[in-house]
């Protein structure tokens, strides 16, 4: 019996779990009197039940920091990590503890990144080991579930929190501290962790392409400006002089600005300055409605860029790893089409 015990582990799939750090990674500090990074990826482990019938699992520790703390250089290193633990043929997966502020940003750089078809569960949680409520440990037994099913294959890197499946492109944190934190905004789920099974319901191809981005040690520097109403347009002439090679602009509306700013922009342009316009609203994306000055269509003939459904931050990395690629204007010009 204890043979065929052996046996029937040594055939389960082989998922590799990072640490990165985050609310899932801390425990309350009387000192700080608040979180702060304590937790190793070990003794996270060690809190799932189950998981002898479900993976073999490795465990890594490849930072433990807050998500706050995340930079494009971070990404850079984070990405060459995946694609390396990926290029392993034992590995059948990756599973990436992480913070959720900065946990959709992350994830979308790695899924135009990552250049194996391997699945990466990527999740995090809201409450701390120090609260009898620690939403962690489920989280990452989902995600050990989800990075082991070879119908994950193929989907990308994803995040996998309470209970539920999201794509890259659509995903965005709705809640500062519920359980709930996440959404799939208007694609919905992928699918669901439900009983102990993984449950798919959904799946569309990548509007984008993926960018190697390996041997990089840096991207090229884009900022963000977010339009208000009074916003002094200075601001945003002063990101040529910093050296910026892009902007995203988060507009209002279907992405519609001041005259003044769109006098701003005008300038940026005629600089060399990639400017892409995204939107301050949740749903519905940039269009090209209005013909005032500042509106979608006066951007669109001033050569600005759609950021089209993606999020300010998320237009941001495309825009970079678009301004790194070898095919920079192709890129450029399929990525951000209005």
């Amino acid at each position: 019996m204890a043979e065929a015990e052996r046996a029937a582990r040594v055939s389960l799939p082989l998922v590799k779990v990072v640490g990165v750090g985050g609310t899932i990674a801390m425990r309350y500090d009387p000192v700080r009197e608040g979180y702060v990074p304590a937790v190793t990826e070990e003794e996270l482990l060690a809190l799932v039940p189950g998981l002898e019938a479900v993976a073999r699992v490795e465990s890594e520790q490849f930072s433990n920091v807050p998500s706050d703390y995340m930079s494009p250089e971070i990404w850079l290193e984070l990405s060459a990590f995946v694609n390396r633990e990926l290029e392993r043929p034992e590995i059948h997966g990756l599973v990436l503890t992480h913070g959720t502020d900065t946990l959709e940003e992350t994830v979308f750089f790695l899924d135009r990144t990552t250049l194996s078809d391997k699945p990466v569960a990527c999740t995090g949680a809201q409450r701390t080991i120090s609260e009898p409520d620690f939403d962690g440990p489920r989280n990452l037994g989902d995600s050990i579930k989800v990075a082991a099913d070879p119908r994950s294959r193929g989907l990308g890197v994803m995040v996998v929190f309470d209970g539920k499946m999201f794509a890259p492109e659509w995903v965005y944190k709705c809640h500062t501290t519920r359980v709930d934190g996440f959404s799939g905004g208007e694609a919905g789920l992928l699918g669901d962790v439900y009983l102990g099974r993984v449950r798919y319901v959904g799946h569309s191809e990548s509007l984008y392409p993926r960018f190697d981005v390996r041997g990089k040690t840096s991207l090229p520097r884009v900022e963000v400006f977010h339009m208000y109403p009074g916003a002094d347009p200075d601001l945003v002439r002063g990101c040529a002089d910093r050296g910026c090679e892009g902007l995203v602009v988060q507009a209002f509306g279907a992405g519609n600005l001041s005259d003044g700013v769109f006098r701003a922009i005008k300038d940026l342009i005629a600089r060399g300055v990639e400017v892409v316009i995204s939107t301050v609203v949740p749903a519905g994306g940039v269009v090209p409605l209005y013909g005032f000055d500042g509106g979608g269509q006066t951007l669109k003939a001033a050569g600005a860029r759609s950021a089209g459904l993606l999020t300010t931050n998320k237009a941001r990395i495309l825009l970079m790893l678009c301004l790194a690629s070898d095919q920079r204007a192709e890129r450029l010009r399929t990525c951000f089409a209005w």
